[in-house]
């Protein structure tokens, strides 16, 4: 299932998942992955019972932890969304795209200082990612401080124009 996830194929994902729950039930990454099959298929329902049944069987799963968060936003069900992240994070804090997660999950609520502050955790983890950089200086617009979101912003510029003219190993 994970190989399948990770090409998007989510019915063989959802279907290799099935059939792992039919030998062992008791495993709680099968259950997260079949919960991220029911993600990919938009089933959100289906994948928010399957993600509770991976906790239920080990409570401090972190990759059971932040998918539960992701169901939950596409959910449009911020808070709780919020909350499993912040759990999440307590177990990872130095993950860049828990922090991206929380960042987001924050601008969704539009409180833009706590939106602010995660984004930054996430650039101080990893000032490479373009995508947080991107994001940071939108929020930073959206909250009217606009001479630090085009410093931002023409950092992620000068990072999207460094990747393109750097010369690729073959």
């Amino acid at each position: 299932a994970t190989i399948y996830l990770h090409q998007e194929r989510f019915i063989e994902a959802f279907t290799s998942s099935e059939e792992a729950i039919k030998i062992d039930n008791s495993q709680p990454a099968v259950w997260s992955n079949r919960s991220l099959a029911l993600m990919g298929l938009n089933d959100l329902s289906n994948a928010l019972l399957s993600v509770n049944q991976a906790l239920e069987l080990k409570p401090d799963f972190a990759d059971a932890i932040f998918n539960k968060s992701n169901i939950l936003s596409k959910m449009d069900r911020f808070n709780e969304s919020l909350t499993q992240i912040k759990r999440y994070l307590r177990q990872n804090p130095s993950n860049y795209l828990g922090w991206a997660f929380r960042a987001k999950i924050h601008s969704q609520l539009k409180q833009y200082d706590e939106a602010i502050n995660a984004y930054k955790e996430a650039f101080n983890l990893n000032p490479l990612s373009l995508e947080v950089l991107i994001n940071l200086s939108l929020v930073l617009g959206e909250a009217g401080l606009y001479e630090e979101a085009e410093l931002y912003l023409k950092k992620a510029i000068s990072l999207n124009l460094h990747n393109v003219c750097s010369p690729t190993t073959q």
